[in-house]
């Protein structure tokens, strides 16, 4: 036998009902498309939205704009009837304090937590509270430089008080020598 006869060819297999089809890409180029449009669609009113919302341009006081009076003609101009309120340079030095005191105080909560489970000393500790009392004597100085306080700083005035007070409180319970 010469070898060509040994060899067998098997004849081509065919697919039965059971065996699994080949491997088809999920997308087909027509049905990717319209993915590709609806991503398209969806990226379009993100940016919308984004610039709606953040990259707008507001009016010099920060309150939004006026909605257009509906009974002006599209080609008289519209006539202006805001009124910009002054803002008191007292008042934004003021809230700009407030904030201090809240990032003091936050931070001397933050070293309480490490003193509390020993990743900090008195030292350490110690150093959060003449933090927090340098800033409410620059709050006290600002209060007093600032006229009257409307009914949300008055609330905020307070809150940073009582804040404050827990502090002290704290730091004279935790048994730490003051500075």
């Amino acid at each position: 036998m010469t070898p060509r006869q040994t060899e067998s060819v098997a004849p081509p297999r065919r697919r039965s009902a059971h065996s699994p089809k080949p491997f088809a890409p999920a997308l087909t180029p027509r049905r990717r498309g319209g993915l590709v449009a609806g991503l398209l669609v969806l990226l379009a009113g993100v940016g919308a939205a984004g610039w709606y919302f953040f990259l707008r341009p507001l009016p010099a006081d920060g309150s939004p704009p006026a909605a257009p009076d509906q009974t002006e003609s599209a080609t008289s101009a519209p006539a202006v009837t805001a009124s910009v309120v002054p803002v008191d340079s007292a008042l934004l030095a003021f809230d700009a304090i407030s904030d201090s005191v809240t990032v003091a105080v936050r931070g001397y909560d933050d070293r309480t937590k490490l003193h509390g489970a020993n990743q900090l000393d008195c030292t350490g500790l110690s150093h959060g509270l003449v933090a927090v009392e340098d800033v409410w004597i620059d709050y006290n100085v600002g209060k007093r430089k600032a006229p009257p306080l409307d009914a949300v700083r008055n609330a905020r005035d307070q809150t940073l008080y009582a804040a404050v007070d827990s502090v002290e409180r704290h730091f004279d319970r935790s048994g730490c020598e003051r500075p």
